[in-house]
């Protein structure tokens, strides 16, 4: 992806103007990834008495931030690779926090499901939202949002047997 590229998804503008602002692709990239991110961690609740409402807040907040920002979210899934080792292990702790503020809703719900199984159901949770910005044409739009939310809720509910 070049800068331009960059520059029209993340509307910042193209090319040049951009260097006034960073040292270069690399640098632009990890600040679009961090501010997605940003975007993430800034909206998770604080726990509340009641696991499965807060569970529904969480998946109701990560559709609506995806869906709200597309390009952001879909730069993030394309470009991670892209970086420099040491920025992408960077970008992936951070994105580990997220994942593991999802496990820990999780686990408040279901105690007894093994953290592996917690982790796989909050990955497919978060990646369930991805991919519907990564969709070919006709992308599902904000107006899917409660339904894209329902069925990830509904997904995890799988996580009852374990119980």
């Amino acid at each position: 992806m070049s800068v331009d590229d960059i520059g029209a998804e993340s509307g910042l503008g193209g090319g040049s103007s951009l260097y006034r602002y960073f040292s270069g692709k690399e640098a632009l990239l990890v600040a679009l990834l961090d501010e997605s991110l940003d975007r993430y961690l800034m909206a998770l609740p604080s726990p509340t008495d009641d696991p499965m409402a807060d569970i529904r807040l969480v998946a109701t907040t990560h559709v609506a931030i995806t869906m709200e920002a597309p390009d952001l979210g879909g730069l993030f899934v394309r470009e991670l690779r892209s970086l420099s080792s040491e920025n992408a292990r960077r970008i992936e702790r951070r994105s580990g926090v997220y994942l593991g503020a999802w496990v820990s809703f999780l686990r408040r719900a279901y105690p007894d499901t093994p953290a592996s199984e917690l982790e796989a159901a909050a990955s497919t949770a978060m990646t369930t939202a991805a991919a519907l910005i990564l969709l070919p044409h006709p992308r599902v739009n904000t107006d899917h949002e409660a339904l894209v939310a329902d069925m990830i809720v509904a997904s995890l509910s799988a996580l009852e047997r374990a119980r």
